[in-house]
């Protein structure tokens, strides 16, 4: 089974995290996962070689012993020695701020006060290698520098010219149309970080005429509903200094998103269990279809996100609940749907959702995939096919969206007659 080793860190971390907000952490699993991350970083540290190679993975290895190093020295469980030797002799292989944050913090709690300073001090002038190639440790250059600030800020190694490097950072996060989820979680942690550190904020927020007064520390946020917009909403602060307003607008459009692609194509057809297209006929409950998406790449995408929506009325089929003799019978296109199950080495991991399809997928610079699901009608109605769409997980801006389908199709009882 495939499995990225630089996953473990984070998820140690989340343990942990866990265990000191108050819920319960299975102790034997917390530690067993504690001491395997020790010995990778007594070895050397690890690569998953399916996804990098070449100078990104000396990046990477940096990138998983100094997360490693971060979370064993939590619980006083890093050794200083190894800690030091990768400062040493590892810092310069760091393609981003975020490794060297890790480390200078890793080296503080262990006690090298002076690697410290001096981890912290590089990896704060540290500037993401390049600006649109990934690296394969989760981040972009967005939130390498956010992780890396929120770091800084919770462990005091932020340097003076904090503000010019928190607005630099907020206003490339409002100018980016599409910020992965990671990214995103980077940007929440310096939030929190600094939430606490900012000035009084009060003052009123008028909705149609109507005064609500407020008073927090650093931030006020509220959401508005179309009613408040449409009576005149306006703020008023109280103090002189300078904030910043930002304004998130979130709504369901009307007409379904038009085809796109970004580094990456993807299209999808639908058929029936005979091989035929399916072109919008009607279907009796209990009838089943087979989707075929291709997903087409123009650069090497190792972390793909494909989902394709359910209409209304129709479920999804597990495949795995399903014997090799019914996939078998199942030829699509030449394609034996049992045959397809057993060589799709590149579908890293495939999920049958109520609403859903989603796979994880690996492509290579020029790659495609083939993605097949069934599925089954339920629910009498009229129903009209989303598009699917794909994404990079940790690069969202490579991205493509399905064309909209103009297919119609309509679930009538057994009993009915079909047209």
């Amino acid at each position: 089974d495939y499995s990225d080793p630089l996953m473990t860190p984070y998820v140690v971390e989340f343990l942990q995290d866990a265990a000191a907000a108050g819920f319960t952490v299975p102790a034997r699993v917390l530690q067993k996962s504690l001491e395997r991350l020790r010995e990778d970083l007594l070895s050397g540290g690890v690569v998953a070689w399916e996804r990098v190679w070449g100078d990104p993975a000396n990046h990477v290895r940096l990138a998983f012993n100094a997360h490693a190093a971060l979370v064993l020295a939590r619980v006083n469980q890093a050794p200083l020695g190894t800690l030091r030797n990768i400062y040493d002799n590892n810092r310069n292989e760091a393609r981003g701020p975020v490794p060297l944050m890790r480390l200078a913090v890793a080296l503080k709690m262990s006690g090298d006060q002076e690697r410290a300073a001096a981890a912290a001090k590089l990896a704060l002038g540290k500037r993401y290698a390049r600006n649109n190639d990934y690296w394969g440790d989760y981040y972009t250059a967005l939130g390498d520098r956010a992780e890396a600030l929120a770091l800084a800020v919770t462990h005091g190694f932020l340097a003076d010219d904090q503000g010019a490097r928190l607005l630099k950072l907020g206003q490339e996060a409002q100018a980016s149309r599409w910020i992965g989820t990671h990214d995103a979680l980077a940007l929440l942690k310096l939030g929190k970080a600094l939430s606490g550190s900012g000035g009084s904020l009060s003052g009123q927020l008028l909705i149609g005429g109507i005064a609500e007064g407020f008073a927090s520390a650093g931030w006020f946020t509220r959401d508005l509903v179309i009613e408040d917009l449409r009576a005149g909403a306006s703020l008023q602060i109280d103090s002189k200094s300078r904030y910043y307003l930002v304004q998130d607008t979130v709504g369901i459009p009307e007409n379904p998103p038009a085809a796109s692609s970004n580094g990456v194509r993807i299209q999808s057809q639908w058929y029936r269990h005979d091989g035929s297209v399916f072109t919008g006929d009607t279907l009796k409950e209990g009838e089943g279809l087979v989707v075929h998406i291709k997903v087409q790449a123009s650069e090497r995408m190792p972390d793909t996100l494909v989902e394709a929506p359910l209409p209304g009325g129709l479920e999804i089929e597990n495949l795995n609940l399903m014997d090799s003799k019914q996939l078998a019978d199942l030829v699509i296109e030449g394609t034996n749907l049992d045959e397809w199950r057993s060589y799709s080495a590149n579908v890293r991991f495939q999920e049958y959702r109520e609403d859903r399809f989603v796979a994880a997928v690996s492509l290579e610079q020029g790659g495609e995939v083939d993605l097949y699901y069934l599925v089954r009608a339920v629910s009498p109605g009229e129903y009209l096919i989303p598009a699917p769409y794909v994404e990079d997980m940790y690069r969202p801006e490579l991205r493509a969206q399905g064309a909209p389908s103009t297919i119609r199709l309509k679930v009538v009882a057994p009993t009915a007659n079909t047209p």
